[in-house]
């Protein structure tokens, strides 16, 4: 039987092996030259400003798991103190795949301050879910208000659907019927306690049935922080002369950062700037959307370096009950 940690490697290989690859094929499409000539003509400042929306964006998706996070909180924990866990979580998804490191390691360094690791997760996952909705709700709406002169108008269906089917299976935990299959599965699934677990789980997010409100200011923040993620991009293509008007950022931004969920390469390279390549197409160079790709994610990577120094130390204090 092929160990755990040699199915870690071969997998760590592959992404690594993806990233690069899709990075190489596009890199094939491109003028190189006039890439570097881009880099040449940086303006410091707007880079600047894209880290200040970076920092922004941080801060909103540290009160949106706040508020998920209430209804399971054992001690007090401050904005700040859940800020300083995102930022660590993001730098650790550094290396990698997708967006799986902030999630788990957002859980377990949470998990001493909920009641149990379950409920923790069981917040991260409402998070997520929160997050989807808000990146497809932003998109189609901003596609709408250029539509006549947007040139692919099929993405309005495509990104409607995506919204549809993640508030359709949102809606479907919280029906009893759903409850009775958990519970028939927790009676069915022995093994290591496996179906307990799931159950338990599931209860924790269920929780959420009876927290319509919080869900909706979560949905609304998830929102306000897909528009500053946009600005982070917008103000990165400002640094290098690209004058794209900002709802096209606030259609493509989101959706590509949903690109990131997809658990196959790390910290989402190569998948991130295929999501530029492709959708950014019609209004700016290729080259240019590589650059902002690329500047996009250095900007992110970069405003997490404050966090190394909660690496080896929990970030949060001893909370009070």
């Amino acid at each position: 039987m092929v160990s755990k940690k040699i199915k870690q490697t071969v997998f760590l290989a592959f992404r690594i092996i993806l990233s690069f690859s899709i990075l190489l094929f596009i890199f094939t499409k491109i003028d190189i030259k006039h890439f570097i000539e881009g880099i040449k003509k940086i303006n410091p400042f707007f880079i600047i400003i894209a880290f200040l929306f970076y920092w922004i964006t941080l801060f909103f998706l540290s009160v949106r798991w706040k508020l998920l996070l209430s209804p399971f909180l054992s001690k007090r924990v401050s904005t700040f103190e859940i800020f300083k866990v995102y930022m660590l979580g993001m730098l650790i998804n550094t290396v990698t795949p997708a967006t799986m490191g902030v999630d788990i390691s957002r859980g377990l360094i949470l998990s001493g301050h909920s009641s149990g690791k379950t409920k923790g997760f069981a917040s991260v996952l409402v998070d997520r879910i929160a997050g989807m909705l808000g990146i497809f709700f932003l998109a189609v709406i901003c596609i709408l208000l250029q539509y006549r002169s947007f040139s692919n108008k099929n993405l309005v269906i495509y990104f409607s659907s995506f919204f549809i089917i993640i508030l359709l299976g949102m809606i479907l935990i919280f029906f009893p019927f759903f409850k009775k299959i958990m519970e028939l599965i927790r009676r069915k699934i022995k093994i290591l306690h496996a179906g307990e677990r799931l159950y338990d789980f599931y209860n924790a997010i269920y929780s959420y049935r009876d927290k319509l409100l919080l869900l909706i200011y979560a949905f609304l923040i998830s929102i306000l922080l897909q528009m500053t993620f946009s600005f982070q991009a917008f103000f990165v293509g400002k640094s290098f002369g690209v004058n794209t008007g900002t709802l096209i950022f606030l259609s493509f931004v989101p959706v590509i950062n949903a690109l990131n969920f997809l658990p196959v390469t790390i910290s989402g390279l190569g998948l991130r700037e295929a999501g530029f390549f492709i959708l950014f197409e019609n209004y700016i160079s290729k080259e240019d959307a590589i650059l902002i790709s690329l500047f996009y994610w250095f900007v992110s990577t970069a405003g997490n370096l404050p966090a190394l120094y909660y690496l080896f130390k929990n970030p949060l204090k001893r909370g009070e009950k």
